[in-house]
């Protein structure tokens, strides 16, 4: 008997517990999972993307009238036109190091927040900023593992982008933002 009490007791409390735990609110969820992607993209652009772009203007060590950008450039467009000489046979080895890590880390940051922006499910007055945000991480990672393909294996596979997601990043960010913030 104080067994059969127990459970008919318990039992209605287990029940709204089951309940209540289905009944999640998709907003406070994709607010929640919104935060920690935009702290791991602060972190990632930050760390990696910002370093890398002031490397294309910065001068190469081995030949300080290039900068890096004109070198991967250069190299790409002479690879294209018939020129198959590998970039760590015609690069300064400083230069090609610190293109390859900057790159690398690029690649590394984006591949997670990549699929973590991907297996969200935004509101939908979010979805156009989230998919915003979404494309400019996947265009910098396919930019830089076009740039570690070419400079690792010697094979240029281009991206072809009709536009630059990340333009109107900052403007989806905004938006993200103060999605993010607010109850």
């Amino acid at each position: 008997m104080i067994k059969l009490r127990f459970w008919n007791g318990l039992l209605p409390v287990i029940l709204i517990a089951v309940f209540l735990s289905a009944c999640t609110n998709p907003a406070a969820e994709y607010r929640s999972q919104l935060k920690d992607a935009l702290a791991k993209y602060d972190v990632w652009n930050e760390e990696a993307v910002v370093p890398y772009n002031i490397l294309q203007e910065a001068k190469t060590k081995g030949n300080p009238e290039v900068i890096f950008g004109e070198l991967i450039a250069n190299t790409t467009q002479n690879h294209i036109a018939g020129d198959q000489r590998r970039a760590d046979l015609t690069w300064d080895a400083a230069d090609l190091q610190v293109v390859t890590g900057q790159a690398q880390m690029v690649y590394d940051g984006a591949r997670p927040l990549l699929t973590q922006l991907v297996k969200m499910t935004p509101p939908d007055n979010m979805k156009d900023a989230h998919l915003v945000l979404q494309e400019c991480v996947k265009y910098e990672m396919n930019i830089v593992a076009t740039i570690l393909i070419f400079l690792n294996e010697n094979k240029f596979e281009p991206v072809n982008y009709s536009y630059k997601p990340c333009d109107t990043v900052d403007v989806a960010l905004q938006v993200l933002r103060a999605y993010s913030t607010t109850q």
